[in-house]
């Protein structure tokens, strides 16, 4: 995804959100002519400043972002399903600060977690998954994160969300931990056209483009939007 968008990004201005210990930092900021890197936590740009030194990576808000001009970079990039990690509302802030601080004709890339898959396992068959081992420590092990499962699910379940445009649920990929936003790629195209930018392109999990409103197959999504010229 980011070879096929690297036009974008290869000797520009790059503004990379949500970075955690600096996971694209060494993908853009050697080919590209400035480098921001944020992330809304302080221990992972603590994490990233001490692996990656010299590079200008910042503790930010992708909500609120006034230490940027508007039209200041010419891509964004918040992968990894960052966008995910915040509510509906939040989720339309952030894209309308994006759009903000792109400079026209500014190409914007994120991931998400794709509604319309199919591929979900059933609810019971996620929540008591065991594999059985030949150590007995292990397969005792694997019982006990039944219990961690149960314990991460009844503790979100306040969050959950579920209406006809998208979900918040919790992401039986990492024992129930968290909630996560869902949207298929057409209401991430509503949101997108309504923070006012144009949808490019939407990847498949196996970074191929794909032109079904409704991609059933990928658990994961990738956009290209860029902000009109």
């Amino acid at each position: 995804m980011l070879a096929d968008s690297r036009a974008h990004w290869a000797d520009r201005d790059v503004l990379d959100i949500g970075i955690g210990g600096g996971r694209t930092t060494a993908v853009l900021a050697p080919d590209a002519r400035r480098y921001v890197g944020i992330d809304f936590s302080i221990s992972m740009i603590a994490a990233a400043k001490a692996s990656l030194p010299g590079l200008d990576l910042r503790r930010a808000d992708a909500r609120r972002m006034p230490m940027f001009r508007d039209g200041a970079f010419d891509f964004v990039l918040f992968s990894f399903n960052g966008l995910d990690s915040v509510n509906d509302a939040s989720r339309a802030v952030i894209m309308a600060e994006v759009t903000r601080v792109l400079k026209p004709g500014g190409a914007f890339v994120f991931s998400g977690h794709n509604l319309d898959w199919t591929g979900k396992g059933g609810f019971l068959a996620d929540m008591f998954r065991v594999k059985i081992s030949s150590s007995p420590l292990k397969t005792a092990k694997a019982i006990g994160r039944v219990g961690v499962r149960i314990r991460n699910w009844l503790r979100n379940q306040k969050a959950a969300v579920r209406t006809d445009r998208y979900a918040v649920m919790t992401d039986p990929g990492n024992d129930f931990a968290s909630p996560h936003y869902y949207a298929g790629a057409a209401e991430t195209r509503r949101q997108v056209e309504a923070a006012g930018l144009e949808l490019v392109n939407v990847y498949d999990g196996e970074g191929k483009i794909t032109a079904d409103a409704a991609e059933r197959a990928s658990s994961t999504l990738y956009y290209l939007t860029r902000k009109p010229l």
